[in-house]
């Protein structure tokens, strides 16, 4: 479907349950770029967020354009809709726990009200409220699917069938939507993979729906773009990349110090895995190299198995939390590791590597749609166990120049600001040289 233009877009309403400030995932990222491009397309008072979450949750504070919230869905709710919607396979789980008519219909009235001339919803959970809306002629309907679930559930049960000692969690950061009394239901192995298969049928099934309900489709990996628009033959999926509130930051030379960065939020699946493996197989090799080495390991809610498990390091490892200047705190390292067996969509924390021209390491999975070549800045290894002996070479003052300069050229090429603000206008079909406000200040990943 081709989008109309652009002049004729003068309100916008984005529906999502995620509140993206302050930003702290990648998924934030995302959301906070999308807020941010329309806030200085149309002007903050042109845009308005439609943030559904539990009612006792206290409101936002310094929300850059009009809020509103509506009531999540309620426990009884999702559990009806589950054995009305999902077991007959009507709908995804995650669609049904997220479904519920009144809030629906709740939703139409607020967009009628808005009077907005795009509405974009938050992956396929909050686009199935699309058929609640009131037609309205001219009126665009976008989707952002994130990555393809279809493909993360693929590698989730690829990586149980192949590594018995990896815990994967099928519901991730979905857990917050699930009813406690089902989170035990899916805690062991088996329950694990028979989740995992039946989502994937499901939510496969909507993601190819959704490339004939909406005006277009967007995702964040340009492969899985291509992947989607192969398997449906559509011509309006598009690959929408992350509009970071950055630009190449400058680097001090590296001193040679032995440092070494993870980041990313620890409750996430993948993040989880890939630390641990990395500490149960590298870590001590790592330190036989380099017995001065030091790992920094920045980000939200670690798992108490990870805790555990970087305590035995002592000093060499610390567990720092959400670190707000990111700058500081990645300047001095010698590389970021991302060792990640499962997981889908670009990984923002490379991304941030790459605008401050920090060397990466990181496995097949963890480059997908960021890597181009092998001069990308990127190191791209699936065996941890060469992980030692390539982060020791990085540790070579003219080793890491090298490998710097080729993460700065990449960063200016693929993600700068403005090369993704050109993207975005011509998803969008913004006029060539609009207006922009003033860059917001850069966001901190953790």
């Amino acid at each position: 479907m081709q989008a109309p233009a652009v002049s004729r877009i003068h309100r916008v309403a984005i529906v999502s349950a995620v509140n993206p400030y302050p930003v702290a995932s990648g998924k934030d990222v995302v959301l906070s770029g999308i807020v941010d491009y329309w806030a200085d397309q149309l002007g903050p008072d042109a845009v308005h967020y439609v943030l559904i979450r539990p009612e006792h949750e206290p409101a936002p504070a310094l929300f850059p354009v009009h809020l509103t919230r509506l009531p999540a869905v309620s426990t009884r709710h999702k559990l009806t809709s589950i054995v009305s919607r999902a077991v007959p396979g009507r709908s995804s789980l995650q669609e049904a726990m997220l479904f519920s008519a009144p809030l629906g219909r709740r939703l139409a009235r607020v967009i009628d009200s808005l009077d907005v001339d795009l509405v974009l919803f938050d992956t396929v959970r909050l686009g199935q409220y699309m058929g609640f809306l009131t037609p309205r002629p001219g009126r665009q309907h976008v989707v952002y699917l994130d990555d393809l679930f279809s493909l993360r559930y693929t590698a989730m049960l690829r990586t149980l069938a192949e590594h018995d000692d990896v815990e994967v969690d099928a519901l991730g950061q979905f857990r917050a939507f699930v009813p406690g009394a089902l989170h035990k239901l899916v805690g062991a192995r088996s329950a694990q993979a028979a989740l995992l298969r039946w989502e994937r049928r499901a939510i496969a099934r909507a993601e190819r729906t959704s490339v004939s309900r909406f005006d277009q489709v967007l995702l964040i990996n340009a492969l899985e773009a291509a992947q989607l628009t192969e398997e449906t033959g559509a011509a309006n999926v598009r690959c929408l990349p992350p509009l970071l509130p950055l630009q190449a930051t400058y680097r001090p030379p590296y001193e040679g110090r032995p440092e070494f960065v993870f980041l990313g939020q620890l409750s996430i699946p993948h993040n989880d895995d890939g630390i641990n493996w990395f500490l149960n197989c590298a870590m001590e090799p790592l330190l036989e190299l380099l017995p001065e080495a030091r790992l920094r390991i920045i980000g939200r809610d670690p798992r108490p198995g990870l805790v555990a498990n970087a305590g035995r390091f002592g000093e060499h490892v610390s567990l720092e939390g959400y670190v707000e200047d990111l700058d500081r705190a990645l300047s001095p390292a010698a590389a970021m590791l991302s060792p990640l067996r499962f997981g889908s969509g670009v990984k923002i924390k490379l991304v941030e590597a790459l605008a401050r021209a920090l060397p990466s390491v990181t496995t097949t999975i963890g480059a997908h749609g960021v890597v181009s070549d092998a001069r990308s800045g990127v190191v791209v290894e699936d065996d941890i166990t060469a992980y030692p002996r390539i982060l020791a070479a990085l540790t070579d003052p003219t080793r890491n120049r090298v490998v710097s300069a080729q993460a700065r050229r990449h960063f200016d090429e693929v993600f700068a600001h403005d090369a993704v603000l050109r993207a975005y206008d011509e998803i969008f079909h913004a006029p060539a040289g609009s207006p922009r406000s003033a860059r917001r200040p850069m966001h901190s990943v953790a």
